[in-house]
């Protein structure tokens, strides 16, 4: 299982940065994204019908996107409570065994706080 959840990992970062790349490189109608840096003047980075093809990559990719994440998300709701790394381990000591339970000062009756006047 955890293979099959490192793969799913991996192909989602993967799926992640070439959506953000896509996303960037696209030419919209108002002139922004880096589309007409490679191309110079062209209306498109790539030839004259890269809008469509840039397009359904984008959309492929978001639908990938969407699939891994819920796909992820499944698998780590699914895992158990007591799998995690705190409970791997030693359990938790919640006792503290530098306290004592002794008062930091000690008083005798014969010592007895300073009275103070008022004045």
């Amino acid at each position: 299982m955890a293979v099959v959840t490192t793969l799913l990992m991996v192909l989602f970062t993967i799926t992640v940065l070439l959506l953000l790349l896509l996303v960037i490189v696209q030419h919209d109608s108002s002139g922004g994204g880096l589309g007409g840096v490679f191309g110079g003047s062209s209306a498109s980075a790539f030839g004259s019908r890269t809008g469509t093809v840039l397009s359904k990559a984008t959309y492929v990719l978001l639908v990938t996107f969407f699939v891994l994440t819920l796909t992820l998300g499944f698998l780590f709701s699914s895992r158990k409570a007591d799998s995690g790394v705190l409970t791997q381990g030693a359990a938790l000591d919640t006792s503290t065994p530098w306290v004592d339970n002794e008062p930091l000062l000690e008083t005798s009756q014969d010592e007895a706080l300073p009275e103070t006047s008022a004045k």
